[in-house]
């Protein structure tokens, strides 16, 4: 149902419900996006979430770069090398 794209081979996404849940129609859902550096150096990443058309995108803690149909972009420089970050959003 989500799909990331993260170009970098050495950036680790994951997304995560804070309830743990699945979401479901009607009903709004945190989630956060954590990605990490893995690498030795930094690095300016493109992470793209594209969720269900079931679900509304209501806000993000970091203002997307863009939001076109179902897919929110997130453009983020100077990640440090082994830094681990998120962002929370509420779906």
């Amino acid at each position: 149902p989500y799909r990331f794209i993260y170009p970098k081979k050495d950036v680790a996404v994951s997304f995560v419900s804070h309830l743990g849940s699945r979401a479901r129609r009607g009903f709004q859902e945190g989630y956060n996006l954590i990605y990490t550096n893995l690498g030795s150096t930094d690095e300016n990443i493109k992470l793209v979430l594209e969720y269900p058309d079931s679900l509304t995108f209501i806000r993000s803690d970091l203002t997307p770069t863009s939001h076109t149909g179902r897919k929110l972009t997130f453009e983020i420089n100077n990640l440090r090398a082994i830094a681990n970050k998120e962002i929370e959003n509420n779906l």
